[in-house]
This record gives C-alpha cells, structure tokens and sequence, in this order.
C-alpha cells in the first residue's frame, strides 16, 4: 500500500478502536441515552458512521465505473467548502435526503455485529488500498451528495473527518445533564 494511504488507513483504524473500547466500557443505558427527542444515542452514532464509510468503500472498490475526468461543478465545489466549514466549526447539519436511507441509523443497533461488521469493512477496503498506484490517486472514488465527486486521495481524509465530526457528537451527548452515570 502507498504509505500515505498507509498512514491514514491506519489513523482510521486507531480512531475506531479506540471508540469501539470507549463504547465497550458504557452500560446499555449510556449506550442508548438521546440527549433530546430526535437526537441520535451513541450507539447510533456508531451506527451511522459505519453506514457511510460502508456506503463510501463499496462506490470506491465497484468495479467498472468511470473514475476519469470528471471535476467538480460550482455548485459541487460550494457544497465542498460548506461541508468543510461545517465540520471545522462544529455545526450540525442534516443528513443529505438522497442517501438518508442508506446511511440514517436504525434505533438499537446490535453494537457487537456493528463491531464486526466495521472490522469487516476495514480489512476490505485495505485490501482494496492495496491495488492503488500513484497515477491512480486522482482519479474518483465516490460521488457525494453535496460536495460530488472524491477522488482516491480525498477518501480517507473525508472519512477522518467525518469519524471526527462525529465523535465530538458522542461527546456533547456524554455531556448531557440528564447522561446516566452508569
């Protein structure tokens, strides 16, 4: 694998182990715990970041799609910047209506099929990682929602901030007045 790829694979799996061990020390009711009415547990929070780097990987590693030439519409680009800002400042945003169903949380996730499942995946996209070459980095991986098309290089970043984005929601959650303590 390309050390840089290497190198963010790897901050990537430190990142989910390191929440997987944070979750296996909460009790169910930690676990569980909405903050508000419509607000996510951190179980789902789990959920859903598994949900997208699922979604991601599989775009990224389906065979015969076009990864050539295709760049950013200004509407793209503005979308890009957007989500950029909306993450460095911390802001809440919606998920996007066109992948709500792919990627929205289901209520009371199983946490240790959840676990297995996102152990799964990240030994499939390593291997995927694998076959990357240099000349390849450029060429698209995904196409999201708001900020359109992400090349091989911009993967892993968008996933590690995303991961973290998240995880400060797992922390404000465990910040709740009303947070059980056991």
């Amino acid at each position: 694998m390309l050390p840089r790829l290497r190198a963010q694979l790897d901050g990537l799996l430190a990142r989910r182990m390191g929440f997987e061990a944070d979750t296996r020390a909460l009790s169910e009711a930690q676990l569980r715990f909405r903050p508000a009415e419509g607000a996510w547990s951190i179980a789902e929070v789990a959920q859903h970041v598994l949900h997208v780097e699922r979604e991601v990987a599989k775009a990224a590693m389906k065979p015969g799609v076009e990864r050539r030439g295709r760049r950013r519409t200004p509407r793209e680009l503005a979308g890009m910047i957007g989500f950029l800002a909306v993450v460095k400042l911390n802001f809440r945003i919606r998920v996007p209506q066109k992948v709500a169903g792919r990627v929205t949380p289901a209520a009371d996730p199983d946490m240790d099929e959840l676990w297995s499942e996102w152990r799964e995946l990240h030994q499939n996209l390593g291997r995927h990682l694998e076959t990357v070459r240099a000349e390849n980095l450029g060429d698209m991986a995904f196409k999201h929602p708001i900020v359109g098309p992400t090349s091989v290089r911009g993967t892993l970043p968008f996933l590690t901030r995303h991961f973290d984005h998240h995880m400060r929601q797992v922390r404000r959650i465990r910040r709740s007045p009303d947070f059980p303590r056991a």
